[in-house]
């Protein structure tokens, strides 16, 4: 079983936070958020894979509920020959030897897969995932889900944004342009939140020169709201961890009206799975 290394929540609900330097050592949301502070601050400065839902023991679930109803049905008459028959992923999905492009051995689904590995598509979580996963929607698609499972809190959003905050800025390094025209689009719900973000930048250290940036994007719509907005995630990019985490809660704190609405918004369109698995069974977080 898994459990937060920093409070022994178990199960581990929402953000489950996997440290890739220590065997075994799984955070929840709210301790990664304060990771610097646990067990003398031996983990600060390691990287950790963030793993939003707990897909793998989903899928592993639904398959030992498929094979015992299979199990259950009677056989005769509905399948050739005497059997036995293979129960397994791989009797049921997989044919043949693995020949083709696909050469190697079939281990047989979730029961065999490398916990380590599983992300939140149910299979390897690697650096295109975590790519895929800096995009807003992908974001905000998560930020909907962990509301709707009653897991979104202030240092929730903020251990989600931190943590995906380089690839954020990689994302929108590529193409400023997309976000102005998006800005630009928007700017009438935008102008206020740039007023804010002004506001919060003026009282935080580290992001002082960002206060005029955000000044001009919040009166002059022509501005470049994407170069702002880069400059900003730049800026608190270079800021401590603890830093980033308070200025991110801070952040939440005075959009969580608009937020809400927001997220309101994307509920009508994207769809809020029923029972997604925001508990990770077997999961306990080893910070609380």
């Amino acid at each position: 079983g898994v459990t937060c290394d920093g409070c022994d929540m178990q199960p581990l609900k929402g953000l489950r936070f996997k440290c890739q330097c220590c065997p075994d050592y799984d955070l929840c949301a709210d301790c990664f958020a304060k990771q610097g502070k646990l067990h003398g601050g031996a983990c600060a400065d390691h990287s950790f894979r963030c793993k939003p839902f707990d897909w793998k023991g989903m899928w592993s679930q639904c398959h030992a509920d498929a094979c015992e109803a299979m199990t259950a049905m009677p056989a005769e008459g509905m399948m050739k020959g005497a059997g036995p028959w293979n129960f397994s992923m791989e009797g049921m999905l997989f044919k043949g030897k693995g020949k083709g492009k696909c050469k190697g051995d079939w281990s047989g689904g979730a029961s065999t897969t490398d916990e380590s590995s599983a992300d939140a598509s149910g299979v390897c979580l690697g650096e295109h995932s975590e790519q895929q996963t800096c995009r807003p929607r992908k974001l905000l698609w998560i930020l909907l889900q962990l509301r709707s499972g009653g897991a979104l809190s202030s240092k929730a959003a903020a251990s989600l944004i931190v943590h995906f905050l380089p690839g954020v800025i990689t994302a929108m390094a590529t193409d400023v342009g997309k976000i102005d025209r998006k800005v630009c689009k928007h700017y009438s719900t935008l102008q206020p939140v740039f007023a804010d973000l002004q506001t919060l930048a003026s009282s935080t250290p580290g992001l002082e020169k960002c206060e005029a940036l955000l000044a001009t994007a919040a009166s002059d719509e022509s501005a470049s709201g994407g170069q702002v907005l880069l400059s900003m995630f730049l800026a608190l990019n270079a800021m401590p961890f603890d830093a980033q985490i308070a200025f991110v809660e801070q952040c939440f704190a005075q959009q969580e009206e608009r937020l809400g609405q927001l997220l309101d918004r994307m509920q009508t369109w994207v769809p809020v799975w029923s029972g997604l698995p925001l508990e990770h069974h077997g999961v306990t977080c080893d910070g609380c």
